[in-house]
């Protein structure tokens, strides 16, 4: 079945593509409008001890770009810290410096988002295809997302991949948390619906964090910029 993703969004500042950093690109019709957002100039000044992943939706949140992060994390490992003191470079030029720092991680645009995500590949409950996803423009990004992990397709996943209480997280909400366009996809991934969310929101940044530790395993997912 063809993936099939309608928002209708005025303020799709980046539009469609698929631009892989380090030089991978796949030609799109907005192509012109995404490539203008990742050359915006931004100021990351004197911010120390960042992760990675706090480090990119700043620098997200600085570009007023919608984003998405992957991360998996294993009990007892340290996490890469930035120590960043930027100015007036472009946003393209910010994410290739963070994860040259932090070589387990790769960024690409994928369907007018950035996303941030292990070098190792997308965690395997991202990669799950729904038959069909729905919201309203009157809801927020978190009962957006609430209403994603509780569809079927999801929720078997998740028992099939031992995955714990992960969906439960998501809650809270913010005059500045709903969207701006109705979400309409059909036979899409949860990242690629994830994504589309962040679209329809306009400029929110969603973080997917999946904890593995002495034999467990969860997942919470998050807006780390809204």
């Amino acid at each position: 079945m063809r993936k099939l993703c309608n928002i209708l969004t005025i303020s799709s500042l980046i539009g469609l593509l698929a631009l892989i950093a380090l030089g991978q690109s796949d030609q799109t019709a907005n192509k012109a409008k995404s490539s203008d957002a990742l050359e915006r100039q931004i100021d990351l000044k004197n911010i120390e001890f960042l992760t990675t992943a706090s480090a990119f939706s700043r620098t997200l949140s600085a570009g007023s770009i919608p984003g998405g992060i992957s991360r998996v994390i294993a009990c007892g490992k340290e996490q890469v810290k930035h120590a960043l003191n930027l100015k007036s470079l472009p946003v393209r030029q910010v994410l290739d410096a963070i994860v040259l720092a932090d070589p387990e991680y790769r960024w690409q645009i994928k369907d007018g988002v950035v996303n941030l995500f292990p070098s190792s590949g997308w965690p395997a409950l991202l990669n799950v295809r729904v038959a069909e996803f729905n919201v309203d423009a009157s809801v927020s990004v978190y009962v957006a997302a609430g209403k994603l992990f509780q569809l079927p397709e999801a929720k078997r996943a998740i028992a099939e991949l031992h995955l714990a209480h992960g969906y439960n997280r998501i809650q809270g909400g913010s005059s500045s948390a709903y969207l701006k366009s109705p979400v309409h996809c059909k036979d899409i991934t949860l990242l690629e619906a994830l994504n589309a969310i962040a679209l329809a929101h306009g400029r929110a940044v969603w973080a997917y964090s999946e904890i593995r530790c002495n034999g467990r395993r969860e997942f919470t997912v998050e807006f780390l910029v809204l």
